[in-house]
């Protein structure tokens, strides 16, 4: 088995279940969820360096959150 991130794992556990076609509350809660988890792992990487008071996201960290396959243009 390999080694989930903590957003993958989170999804896996937190979707598992769900229908996928419909939009419930549960699924929504899931979702932002998910969101969350994200912004944390980012966070928890070092993804994020402080400007005037501000969290500014790391240029670097922004390629490693986006696929390679989704990033690629046809």
């Amino acid at each position: 088995m390999t080694d989930l991130k903590l957003v993958q794992s989170f999804s896996m556990i937190a979707l598992n279940g769900q229908r996928s076609l419909e939009m419930t509350t549960a699924k929504k809660v899931a979702l932002r969820c998910i969101a969350a988890a994200v912004i944390l792992e980012v966070y928890l990487d070092s993804g994020f360096t402080q400007a005037n008071n501000k969290l500014v996201l790391k240029k670097m960290c922004l390629s490693s959150l986006i696929p390679r396959s989704i990033g690629k243009l046809y």
